[in-house]
């Protein structure tokens, strides 16, 4: 198992669902193509130093960047186990730059105040790049084992619609 998919598969016992998704989610990848599974962290690496270091298309915080969400986002729909990866990196990198940021002005809250907002960010991040892949990769699975299309191909096509339409609208709301 890759370096990478770690942090995933080390949450086995509070997300049994990510976990599971690690080992199948590695062998598609590498039957897309051999070298995507280390491929992969590179790419988020990448956006890590992008956004949350240099802070490109971003003044304060993430959420104003839309690049930023939809690659993450991206990410995660891959896979979820980099999507994990992700987070971690970028809640460390941001959370870091946001407090050795000499330009800062905390508020009224304080740095206390800037490090509870930011930890919530990072909660709503991981919703987003991990929570909601895994739960749209389970809608598909509850649609396959139903009688219902009973046509194989129209009950492929209503799966894949309906994984969309849950993921659509989760990430929505």
């Amino acid at each position: 198992m890759p370096f990478w998919a770690r942090p995933a598969q080390l949450l086995h016992r509070i997300h049994p669902n990510l976990a599971a998704s690690v080992r199948p989610d590695l062998a598609l990848l590498a039957k897309i193509h051999p070298r995507l599974p280390m491929a992969l962290p590179l790419a988020v690496v990448a956006i890590v130093l992008v956004f949350s270091v240099a802070r490109v298309t971003v003044n304060q915080v993430y959420t104003e960047s839309l690049i930023f969400l939809v690659l993450a986002t991206a990410i995660g729909m891959v896979a979820p186990a980099a999507g994990v990866l992700l987070v971690l990196l970028h809640g460390a990198a941001d959370l870091v730059r946001a407090l050795l940021d000499p330009s800062a002005n905390y508020g009224q809250y304080g740095p206390i105040g800037t490090i509870a907002g930011r930890l919530i960010s990072f909660y709503l991040l991981w919703l987003l790049v991990v929570e909601i892949p895994v739960v749209g990769r389970m809608v598909p699975w509850v649609v396959m084992d139903s009688d219902r299309p009973a046509n194989p191909n129209a009950r492929k096509a209503f799966a894949v619609l309906s994984a969309a339409v849950a993921v659509g609208l989760m990430t929505w709301i």
